[in-house]
């Protein structure tokens, strides 16, 4: 999928009056000014997420409030000053014959180092993991304030993708390219709070994107944790796993990391241990 280097000016601002949608099975990819995040308007569909500030408004958790300080933040940022960046949204669907036979790989495991001291977002220079939701972005509108809902918050534009990508099958991902930083925090879950402005200093590539990739890869839910150790389970957290972190063709003379995490453990009730395999 070749790309072509979009010419932002106030033309293009005004070209859509309704967001180009990326659907299921579909690769494709939308590019905008940050001009235009904010006049995107989408019509709810059930494939598609609501991206209505209505339920963050209802009576609820504090931490709601705290999301609330966020964007309000943001819409103050660029009331101010309006950011002049270009962000990419793309989505991939591996097609079924490049899905490896993992029982013919001679292929090695890769190496992983583990530090305390850093997030996800603080790693400039690696593809950067986000636990998705198979609707991207969980419950950022809503109660939601784990690690996709607090990224969504703090990287405002990303909300775009809530309302332009459909639900993503297990062979999908969703790619967030360019999207600015404009809040620091302090705390995860139930102690999130907004802390103050934060500039992005983070530089540029020739688009005129901040040099920032996001992957969302969702996993699977394990009401019974046994039941991840169920072959066809392992298999599907294998092919989610190649299709986010999968080196296209033109790339493979680059080398690049990944930074992530304990992806689909916590609420969702993965094994650790096992996901660090299927990682490698």
């Amino acid at each position: 999928m070749a790309d072509e280097q979009p010419q932002m000016n106030d033309t293009t601002d005004k070209m859509f009056y309704s967001p180009p949608l990326l659907h299921i099975e579909k690769n494709g990819s939308v590019t905008m000014s940050q001009r235009q995040f904010n006049r995107k308007i989408g019509n709810k569909h059930h494939t598609y997420q609501s991206l209505n500030f209505i339920y963050l408004l209802q009576s609820g958790s504090p931490w709601k409030i705290e999301k609330l300080k966020c964007i309000l933040h943001y819409f103050q940022r660029i009331s101010e000053d309006m950011p002049k960046g270009v962000l990419t949204f793309r989505r991939f669907a591996l097609p079924n014959e490049w899905i490896p036979k993992w029982t013919e790989s001679q292929a090695p495991l890769c190496k992983i180092h583990m530090r305390k001291d850093q997030t996800i977002e603080d790693m400039h220079g690696f593809l950067q993991v986000d636990f998705a939701n198979e609707f991207i972005g969980g419950g950022v509108m809503n109660e939601g304030i784990v690690q996709e809902e607090i990224r969504f918050t703090i990287c405002t534009e990303m909300l775009v993708s809530v309302f332009i990508c459909e639900v993503m099958l297990p062979h999908e991902c969703i790619l967030l390219i360019g999207c600015e930083q404009f809040v620091s925090y302090s705390g995860y879950a139930t102690t999130f709070k907004f802390k103050d402005n934060f500039i992005d200093k983070a530089p540029k590539d020739s688009w005129d994107r901040k040099l920032f990739h996001v992957v969302a890869m969702d996993a699977i839910y394990y009401m019974n944790p046994l039941d991840q150790y169920i072959f066809e389970n392992m298999r599907r957290e294998l092919i989610k796993a190649f299709t986010c972190f999968r080196i296209p063709k033109s790339m493979e003379k680059f080398m690049f990391g990944v930074a992530t995490g304990n992806w689909g453990c916590g609420a969702f009730n993965g094994d650790k241990q096992l996901k660090g395999i299927i990682y490698q």
